[in-house]
C-alpha cells in the first residue's frame, strides 16, 4: 500500500489532520486472492519485482485506490526526567 498526503498540526496543537491518497498494489503471486469483503477470486501478479524494493514497479497500476482524511489526537508527552543510574 502506498500513501501520499500531508500531516498538519491543528491550532490547538493536540490534533493531527491527514488528508491523502492511498493506492493498493499486489505484492505476491496469489491466484486465489479474494478481497475480504467478498467477490470472485482475483488472479494477482507480483507488482514489485524489478527491483525488489517494497515499492510497485514503474509500469504497474494499483488494483484499488481512494482518497482519505484522518484526524488523530496526539499522545500526551511527559516532561523529560533526569536519567536514573548509569
Amino acid at each position: 500500500m502506498v500513501f501520499t498526503g500531508t500531516m498538519t498540526v491543528t491550532d490547538s496543537g493536540m490534533n493531527l489532520k491527514i488528508p491523502g491518497h492511498a493506492k493498493l498494489y499486489s505484492g505476491r503471486e496469489d491466484p486465489d486472492f479474494v478481497f475480504p469483503w467478498g467477490g470472485e477470486p482475483l488472479a494477482l501478479h507480483d507488482q514489485d519485482t524489478d527491483p525488489r524494493d517494497g515499492f510497485p514497479d514503474r509500469d504497474e497500476e494499483p488494483i484499488f485506490e481512494t482518497d482519505f482524511e484522518v484526524t488523530e489526537t496526539r499522545l500526551p508527552m511527559l516532561p523529560p526526567e533526569t536519567p536514573q543510574g548509569e
